[in-house]
């Protein structure tokens, strides 16, 4: 019996050694079949359009990243430019109009504009600590604030001196279109 096992296994291993050249060829051919397969024509137009496709992926990544930063700062600007546009509005009804409060003329005007005024109308609101207001004429110019602050809304939009330039980053350049009032374009 064991030399039956012994001859079994001398065939089985003489038949193996005949058949391990068949498998190396095999496994020769089926690499080879691979390679040619990842060299053939079409799978390198595949990998070409995926690099292709990534590369585009990441710059419209790159394009929206930009582009929500233009909008955030073509928000700023446009919140800062309604503030010029407040602050010069203000300052221009401030320096033309104080005077039509009664008891406050140029010179007081002057020491008003100097000690409190901000920009802001609501910045007349402490002229009472300028030597010469007292409370009539407090309760005048708070008055006149109000006056005034109902009209802002119409004054706005017409023209009025330095609303141009205020809307202008580059302030009174004569070269600037943003600057010249669309009536004289």
């Amino acid at each position: 019996m064991v030399i039956l096992i012994a001859i079994g296994g001398v065939a089985c291993f003489l038949a193996f050694l005949g058949v391990l050249p068949w498998l190396v060829r095999e496994a020769e051919i089926t690499r080879k079949a691979r390679t040619d397969y990842r060299l053939c024509r079409g799978t390198h137009h595949v990998r070409q359009l995926q690099a292709a496709i990534a590369r585009h992926r990441s710059a419209t990544r790159r394009i929206c990243r930009k582009q929500q930063d233009i909008e955030r700062q073509r928000q700023d600007l446009s919140k800062h430019e309604t503030s010029e546009l407040n602050k010069a509005l203000c300052t221009y009804i401030v320096q033309t109009r104080l005077t039509e409060v009664a008891g406050v003329g140029a010179k007081l005007k002057e020491r008003i504009i100097a000690t409190c005024f901000d920009g802001t109308l609501e910045s007349l609101y402490r002229a009472r600590a300028v030597r010469g207001v007292g409370q009539e004429k407090m309760m005048a110019i708070n008055a006149w604030i109000r006056q005034v602050r109902n009209e802002l809304p119409v004054k706005g939009r017409v023209g009025f001196p330095g609303r141009w330039s205020a809307t202008c980053p580059r302030l009174f350049a004569p070269t600037c279109s943003l600057c010249t009032p669309p009536f004289l374009q």
